[in-house]
């Protein structure tokens, strides 16, 4: 089986519709998720710091988070 078979057998799995929560101090990394993730059709939401992200995963309810932690 070649590896473009073995790509095709794959399931995958669709963000679509999913509301996914991006947190980051950096407003360039926060756009450039967002247009990933909106690419594919996610609900994105984003918010710069840690109290932001908790009122926005409290009025979501994200399948999703991404953050970056330091």
């Amino acid at each position: 089986m070649s590896v473009g078979e073995q790509m095709d057998s794959r399931q995958q799995t669709s963000v679509k519709d999913w509301d996914i929560v991006v947190v980051d101090d950096d407003p360039y990394s926060l756009d450039i998720a967002k247009i990933i993730l909106t690419h594919h059709k996610a609900n994105v939401h984003t918010a710069i710091n840690g109290q932001q992200a908790l009122e926005v995963i409290r009025a979501v309810s994200p399948r999703f988070i991404i953050s970056d932690i330091s």
